[in-house]
């Protein structure tokens, strides 16, 4: 059963989740949320069982009370400092949207931590896509709107084939947040401005493999392409999936297990 805990090191305080008992490591970095993820461990730890079986897994939420200013690059170097507090070491690092931008970051300026890189629907820098959206969620954070915040974000996430099915119980299921909680998530979003790692691809020295959607509307359809191309590695692209293709797609977990093998 998932573990929930929380570290305190140097003024951060940030909460992670751990289960499976495999010798590897394999490290959850989730994407941009209006919530934490780690008091959802135990849905986490269902969906990913298959990995667990080989590996122990550790997922990880940001720190709590980010400051503003707070940069994407600041998330990578406090998750590095919590993984070697931990003693966690050479690490397959698994990064879903801005996950995959912090996990980028770690591999490239950390790579004593990291064996192996897995980036999906994430990139190396703002494209246009992805400023759009950027804009479209924080306007909904800053007019308050807990409800079209929802909604928007949802409708950037999952195929309209999803939305139809399971969409308003999904949007209605989701909490009206406080205004603390939407300070965070604007501070979130504004981490990732300036964000571009291009010019430090050449510094990889693990294994990386991208995993990208065609129809991903939040980074762009040839998003995951162009970022393969960048790093020379190899990638698939799941047709009729969105930019959440790792909680859609049925076979994502198999598929993820599968380069698992492959890379490690």
């Amino acid at each position: 059963m998932a573990i929930i805990e929380n570290v305190s090191l140097n003024g951060i305080r940030m909460s992670f989740a751990r289960f499976g008992e495999g010798e590897k490591v394999f490290v959850i970095l989730p994407g941009l949320s209006t919530v934490k993820i780690t008091p959802n461990a135990r849905a986490v730890e269902r969906q990913y069982s298959a990995i667990a079986k080989t590996h122990t897994v550790y997922l990880f939420d940001r720190r709590d009370d980010m400051p503003t200013g707070y940069t994407n690059h600041a998330m990578a170097e406090d998750t590095a400092a919590v993984m070697k507090h931990l003693g966690i070491e050479k690490a397959c690092l698994y990064g879903v949207s801005q996950g995959g931008m912090i996990a980028l970051d770690m591999a490239i300026n950390h790579p004593e931590l990291v064996s192996e890189l897995i980036m999906c629907v994430s990139c190396a820098y703002i494209n246009e896509s992805l400023g759009k959206c950027l804009g479209i969620w924080r306007s909904a954070a800053e007019a308050g709107d807990s409800l079209a915040l929802n909604t928007v974000f949802a409708e950037s996430l999952f195929t309209k084939r999803m939305l139809d099915k399971v969409g308003k119980a999904l949007i209605s299921a989701m909490p009206k947040y406080s205004e603390e909680t939407l300070r965070q998530f604007i501070i979130a979003i504004d981490s990732i401005n300036g964000y571009d790692l291009r010019s430090e691809l050449k510094r990889l020295s693990c294994p990386v493999y991208v995993i990208g959607a065609e129809n991903d509307t939040v980074m762009g359809p040839a998003s995951a392409e162009e970022l393969a191309g960048a790093l020379n590695c190899k990638w698939f692209v799941y047709p009729e999936y969105g930019h959440g293709v790792y909680d859609e797609a049925p076979d994502f977990v198999k598929r993820l297990r599968d380069v698992l093998r492959e890379i490690e």
